[in-house]
């Protein structure tokens, strides 16, 4: 997507939460309920940058980058021109993004031109375009899971207000990412335990052993080969169902 068009795109859009105080938690109200029916990660990354896009006054687009092994990664935009900013950001190490995520809850850019907190990433970003930006970490109590980015190609763009609402959306958006991440935990739990129990069904048949014993054998038995439990026991399920296939 183009400048012209995001920015045309930004202007045809509604003004749900973008007037009275009541409006805006109505809006928050919904963004809430509709982050909570994504089934998985990647939808709920993109509704969040969908949403908060048209919830916060000012805001043409955004992004979220994530933390994965210690680094940054953008994992949804509503244009290529945020995921091309966002990785500026990252390359350089600098800038709102980077900074909230690592030390402070949030920032705010309001003219790209004359921002001197973060030169080169504020340089490199103007040249696309840029003007406006509101950066938030997203966190828990105890857990740091990335940032938000919102951007504007209008300088002041974002006021007092604007950043308000966003952070509140920041706060729903990882109340939101954490209930997924541990949906998701749980669903590989279960498949592990599953995985396991077929493990332990196929010993206690093949070596005529007890239950307790049939699991005593796979921890002995991953222990002295060095590999995780859950691995052995993927193997002794594929070669079972390898030998199951040959006999037939």
């Amino acid at each position: 997507m183009s400048q012209d068009q995001m920015s045309e795109d930004h202007r045809r859009r509604s003004d749900v939460g973008r007037g009275s105080p009541v409006d805006v938690a109505e809006a928050l109200r919904d963004v809430a309920r509709s982050l909570e029916a994504e089934p998985d990660l990647h939808h709920l990354v993109d509704a969040i940058v969908a949403a908060v896009t048209e919830t916060v006054p000012g805001a043409e687009a955004a992004g979220v980058s994530l933390w994965k092994d210690k680094v940054l990664l953008t994992v949804a935009a509503t244009s290529d021109l945020v995921t091309q900013v966002n990785a500026l950001e990252h390359e350089l190490d600098e800038g709102p993004c980077v900074q909230a995520v690592t030390e402070e809850r949030s920032y705010r850019i309001d003219d790209m031109r004359t921002d001197v907190r973060w030169p080169r990433f504020a340089a490199a970003a103007s040249a696309h375009g840029v003007r406006s930006m509101l950066g938030y970490r997203l966190f828990t109590s105890d857990r740091n899971l990335g940032a938000l980015d919102l951007y504007s190609l209008k300088p002041h763009a974002f006021d007092a207000r604007a950043e308000v609402i966003g952070e509140l959306f920041a706060a729903h958006a990882a109340l939101a990412l954490i209930g997924s991440t541990q949906q998701a935990d749980w669903q590989i739990a279960l498949g592990a335990r599953d995985l396991i129990g077929m493990a332990k069904g196929i010993l206690m048949h093949r070596e005529r052993i007890t239950y307790d014993r049939a699991f005593a054998l796979l921890v002995t038995t991953s222990q002295k080969a060095g590999i995780k439990v859950h691995d052995l026991a993927q193997w002794l399920v594929d070669e079972s169902n390898r030998t199951a296939h040959q006999e037939s």
